[in-house]
C-alpha cells in the first residue's frame, strides 16, 4: 500500500472515526465501544434487509453507497465476524434484487 493510499479517509465512516489506515490501538478503551457501535449498526441493516421484500433505497445508487458503506464498517470487526455478516448481506442483497422489477 502506498503512503498515499494510507492516509485516505473512509468516505462511508460515522463522522468522527480515524482513518480505516490507521485503526485504534487495541489497548484504546474506547475501542470496545466503538466496535459495539458498528456491530449494532450492522446488525440493524441486516435485519432491515430480511425484513423487506424490496430494496429499501430509492435508487440502484443510493443501494450501491449503502454495500459500500455496510462492507467498510464490518472492516472494525473480527475478520470470521465481518465475513459472516458480509456473507449473510449478500444473500440479502441477492434476495432483493432479485424481487426487483426489469428494467428492459
Amino acid at each position: 500500500m502506498s503512503v498515499r493510499a494510507a492516509a485516505q479517509f473512509d468516505l462511508f465512516a460515522p463522522p468522527g472515526l480515524p482513518p480505516a489506515a490507521a485503526p485504534l490501538d487495541d489497548q484504546d478503551p474506547g475501542r470496545g465501544a466503538l466496535v459495539d457501535r458498528m456491530r449494532e449498526e450492522l446488525t440493524a441493516e441486516l435485519d432491515r434487509l430480511r425484513a423487506a421484500t424490496r430494496l429499501p433505497w430509492p435508487d440502484y445508487t443510493a443501494s450501491a453507497l449503502a454495500e459500500l458503506r455496510f462492507e467498510s464498517l464490518t472492516r472494525w470487526l473480527p475478520e470470521r465476524e465481518a465475513e459472516a455478516l458480509r456473507a449473510a448481506h449478500a444473500v440479502e442483497l441477492d434476495r432483493l434484487y432479485a424481487a426487483e422489477p426489469d428494467s428492459a
